[in-house]
């Protein structure tokens, strides 16, 4: 829904409009870091870099992974802006202490960058090769996953991206308690909002809910978003008896106040 209705608005010139539309959809789902991406590089794409500012502070009160706060960095350095990116690392690591991190390395390496693309080459090999490893000693470390595919998506690599995607919904929570699947669940959200925002591909992201709605134990638990989420999917494709369909569902299986 959003990444059409943003399109539409931005093909019409109507700025105001599609930032109303991104500001609902990280407002909904403010734990989805695509979101936020997006918004941020809609703003950037306008030259609106106070504005692309703005939205990683609000970003960043939500205390996100590490990868969000890098990201922040990077936007500071990408503008020079040497004292603002100092003073986020330094609200990283209260946020986050155990942050590896040296923001001295990163503007030093930010200064004198040339032929960068062979270096971030091997940077992306060096944390694709720690992101492996971490998941293989902890299958179930969804942020770990979170961090892996984030990873990927920067580098643009479909089949590899989904790869990832794949293998970690393969680790499903070992007990069917609900505090057990909050985090897991948001992988699958992750994974259908990118294959509608990014890759575009219908069949694919149905078949994510569909998957998705399958494995969750309804009889102990369920989630209101992820039936909310498919049927908003549908009406997106102007397919309101299948919306309808599955709004029924939920209303029979998980009949909660938001369903």
């Amino acid at each position: 829904m959003w990444y059409k209705y943003v399109c539409m608005e931005m093909k019409n010139k109507f700025v105001n409009h599609a930032r109303n539309v991104w500001d609902r959809a990280v407002t909904l789902l403010p734990r989805v870091d695509q979101l936020w991406y997006k918004y941020v590089d809609m703003e950037e794409m306008l030259g609106n870099v106070a504005g692309a500012r703005q939205i990683f502070e609000r970003w960043m009160s939500w205390e996100p992974d590490q990868q969000a706060w890098n990201s922040y960095i990077e936007f500071e350095l990408k503008y020079k802006e040497i004292v603002q990116a100092r003073a986020i690392y330094e609200r990283l690591v209260q946020c986050i202490p155990k942050v590896e991190m040296k923001i001295e390395e990163i503007s030093k390496g930010y200064e004198r960058a040339v032929d960068r693309e062979g270096i971030e080459d091997a940077i992306v090999g060096k944390r694709r090769f720690q992101y492996e490893e971490q998941v293989r000693t902890n299958p179930r470390n969804y942020d770990s996953w979170f961090d892996y595919i984030r990873l990927e998506e920067s580098v643009g690599n479909k089949p590899r991206i989904r790869e990832v995607y794949e293998r970690a919904i393969a680790n499903v929570p070992p007990v069917d308690e609900k505090r057990y699947w909050q985090r897991y669940i948001y992988l699958w959200i992750s994974y259908a909002l990118y294959e509608e925002l990014d890759a575009q591909d219908v069949s694919r992201t149905r078949d994510v809910y569909r998957e998705c709605l399958k494995l969750i134990p309804h009889k102990k638990f369920s989630f209101a978003k992820i039936w909310l989420l498919a049927a908003q999917f549908e009406i997106r494709q102007l397919n309101i008896s299948d919306a309808r369909s599955i709004l029924s569902n939920a209303i029979g299986i998980a009949p909660k106040d938001k369903v």
